[in-house]
């Protein structure tokens, strides 16, 4: 956490912030309390395209509307969690590898558990077979 304003008083409040992502999944929170102002930075899972920690259908449907393979400039918003300016089938695999509708909280990047990944099944397939049909 990072103070950015401490102060004695305060007499308005923010109407509204404007930006909480730096891009290539590093997201702010800025919290406000009476007397001081302060700034949250943290590294999002690939995938979760909107910074709200989890990775889910609403990113999914991001990656999906900003699907193309070539001749773009996207950023980590609109799908491109490879940082390969482009949205493909390799953030779709991001998405599917780390799919977490409920969450998966503060504890990312190397110090985050270490969980078993699941042998792809019928389901995983079917999901990206039904997903390439729809291209």
């Amino acid at each position: 956490m990072f103070l950015v304003l401490n102060a004695a008083s305060r007499i308005n409040t923010f109407q509204n912030i404007v930006g909480r992502d730096t891009n290539a999944g590093v997201f702010c929170d800025v919290n406000c309390d009476a007397n001081s102002v302060s700034l949250d930075a943290w590294q999002a899972l690939p995938g979760d395209t909107d910074g709200d920690r989890d990775v889910d259908v609403t990113d999914f449907q991001v990656c999906r509307l900003s699907f193309q393979t070539s001749g773009t400039m996207f950023g980590w918003i609109d799908g491109n969690s490879d940082n390969e300016k482009d949205v493909d089938i390799t953030d779709f695999e991001l998405i599917l590898l780390d799919f977490a509708p409920l969450g998966y909280g503060a504890a990312v990047g190397p110090s985050a558990p270490i969980h078993a990944v699941p042998e792809p099944t019928g389901g995983a397939i079917g999901f990206l077979t039904g997903f390439l049909l729809l291209i």
